[in-house]
């Protein structure tokens, strides 16, 4: 079988072969992917500046081929339709998956695919479905000040209000593609809900995802993690709900004075004028909630981490938070659960497909921080219900993210639209 995927920057492997920047973030995708060039001829395509190309070749047993970088929509034309489909009628795949909807590259290459009567043998990977998404942005963040940029969103066109233009910009190409797209691959309930309302007629299949493979090994202990530490994966923009956690453990400091949130990212509680010169508009709010709530001795930030320091930071957790407005099936949790760290999360999007309130973790309404603090307190309090929950989180993702159920399922959603037979 031959297939082609689109993605939205070069794996790792293909990134060393070219001398291109490595991508971490991506591992779970690099795992299947390596796992499928073992049975079938991969060709993995991706977009790359003009000064870059051509670029193509081989990385292991995958291919690869550089297509041009589309970034404004007058880019994308029938010139780059037309380079597009030489470059999928060179490969003439069985399957073509497009990773990522919401890019102009992701949106050329489905049009590609239409005018080469491929649309049925192409199948589109839900991560997030932005037209829902966009309207959870500001993740109820009432003060008018987060709206104001900063020196630095000023010169180098950041912060919230055009992180959100942007979402909404790409929410119109996402909308597009699956209106018409044929079939879409995705993994709970609420995406699977939210792309019916887009397009009723869509083939929806089911597949979980497989996560990152340093996280199949090792497992939480309460014995052994640091009493009172609780863990958020990010917080760069508002949607995740960092000033929410805030707020939280702001509630919970005077009964647990001791009690640290750790969360990924550059510091924040710096208070140079260097800093707050190269601050975003949402990382000043962030600063200002933390000195807001006293907050300074209980909050750390760890810097960026690969997928290793990862697992310390929730092996060495108490409990992992997750506060997003909206999320789909964000493998942050996902790799909680199968360490078995204990996961007070927002109950928003597809979360409750990826965990059962009570059974294995603790689900509140994404806007009761007096919730959130609540379940974070019962689970400081009580070892029964921590171990409990950190059970019941292993054994559910196990299965759940099963490396070799998952892959067969992929394999076996090929085939069945290779076949035609749907």
């Amino acid at each position: 079988m031959r297939v082609l995927w689109v993605v939205n920057k070069p794996i790792p492997a293909i990134s060393e072969a070219t001398g291109l920047p490595v991508i971490q973030s991506i591992g779970w995708l690099v795992q299947m992917g390596e796992r499928l060039s073992e049975n079938a001829e991969l060709t993995v395509i991706f977009p790359a500046d003009s000064a870059q190309l051509p670029l193509q070749g081989e990385a292991g047993r995958i291919h690869y081929v550089a297509i041009k970088a589309i970034t404004l929509p007058e880019q994308l034309n029938q010139n780059s339709i037309d380079s597009i489909k030489a470059i999928i009628s060179s490969i003439s795949p069985d399957i073509i998956q497009i990773w990522g909807t919401e890019y102009l590259h992701s949106l050329a290459v489905f049009r590609a695919v239409q005018e080469l009567g491929m649309a049925d043998r192409t199948l589109v990977y839900l991560q997030g479905i932005l037209s829902v998404i966009k309207d959870y942005y500001w993740a109820y963040i009432t003060d008018p000040s987060i709206r104001r940029p900063t020196l630095k969103d000023r010169i180098r066109k950041t912060g919230p209000n055009l992180e959100y233009q942007d979402f909404l910009i790409r929410s119109r190409y996402e909308e597009e593609l699956l209106k018409q797209a044929v079939h879409v691959i995705g993994r709970t309930a609420w995406d699977r809900e939210s792309v019916l309302k887009l397009n009723p007629n869509v083939h929806y299949h089911l597949c979980n995802e497989t996560l990152r493979p340093t996280f199949y090994q090792g497992g939480w202990d309460l014995t052994l993690c640091e009493q009172h530490r609780v863990f958020v994966s990010q917080g760069y923009y508002p949607l995740k709900g960092l000033h929410l956690a805030l707020k939280g453990i702001s509630l919970l400091r005077d009964q647990y004075p001791d009690i640290r949130l750790y969360c990924t990212g550059k510091d924040l509680t710096s208070h140079t004028l260097h800093d707050m010169i190269r601050e975003t508009r949402y990382e000043r709010y962030i600063r200002q909630l933390i000195d807001r709530y006293q907050l300074k001795d209980h909050v750390v930030f760890t810097g960026n981490l690969d997928a290793e320091q990862m697992k310390e930071q929730y092996l060495k957790a108490h409990v992992f938070l997750s506060a997003s407005s909206i999320e789909n099936s964000p493998n942050s949790i996902g790799e909680a659960m199968i360490l078995g760290t204990p996961v007070v999360a927002s109950d928003v999007g597809g979360v409750s497909s990826m965990l059962s309130n009570e059974k294995e973790g603790l689900l509140y309404q994404a806007d009761r921080v007096e919730d959130m603090a609540a379940d974070i307190d019962r689970l400081f309090r009580d070892n029964v219900l921590a171990r409990r929950l950190s059970a019941g989180a292993r054994e559910r993702a196990r299965i759940t993210h099963d490396p070799e159920t998952n892959y067969r399922q992929l394999i076996s959603i090929y085939e069945e639209i290779a076949r035609g037979t749907r």
